[in-house]
């Protein structure tokens, strides 16, 4: 089972993961703020903090076993020549089923730039119609937001264009998306900054 969740993370994330960047300061006027439902009853009542941001996991997602987290990233690792970049897995979280959250962090120039165009046109190569492309912000994070499907997963890509860049991966099972899309739009909704001494 364990092996099983290694090689099905490592086979989308090498599929999804291959195209991504960071952000420049430039003025985001697509950014539109997005109302979230925020059911606190499907979250974790405690913040999962990542860099300078931090999200309320979903109920039922916990931390993968760190020897499976390095396992993933090695295998990643051996993979970076398919990159355009090189984004660094920090964590990875799963449920019972292996739905999965994936967190990188990115260290490139023009996130925005790059999503738009390398990262677009492979999207649009390898799945054709069976995405889309969203433009929002969270909290006041600007973030581009792609749904992209494919026979056994969704997976709901957040790039948060703020600093060095970071992606979040949500990688949902087909039969299970519509049953977890409140779950998953309520943890999306609790991202935010962490600028304050409070937070840290």
């Amino acid at each position: 089972m364990k092996k099983a969740v290694v090689f099905q993370i490592v086979f989308i994330t090498i599929i999804s993961l291959n195209v991504s960047g960071c952000s420049d300061k430039q003025s985001y006027t697509k950014f539109s703020p997005m109302e979230f439902r925020i059911d606190s009853s499907l979250v974790s009542s405690s913040e999962t903090f990542f860099e300078d941001f931090s999200i309320q996991l979903p109920n039922n997602f916990q931390q993968l076993e760190s020897n499976l987290i390095q396992e993933i990233k090695s295998r990643i690792e051996d993979q970076k020549d398919t990159h355009v970049i090189d984004p660094k897995v920090v964590d990875i979280y799963t449920d019972s089923l292996n739905n999965s959250l994936i967190l990188s962090s990115l260290n490139e120039n023009n996130l925005l730039s790059k999503l738009e165009n390398e990262f677009l046109m492979q999207i649009r190569q390898r799945y054709q119609e069976s995405f889309n492309i969203s433009y929002f912000t969270i909290n006041g994070i600007p973030v581009v937001y792609f749904q992209i499907y494919n026979d056994d997963f969704v997976n709901l890509k957040i790039f948060l264009l703020e600093n060095a860049g970071f992606q979040l991966d949500f990688m949902i099972k087909n039969n299970r998306y519509r049953e977890y899309s409140k779950i998953i739009e309520s943890s999306i909704g609790t991202i935010k900054r962490n600028n304050t001494k409070e937070n840290n």
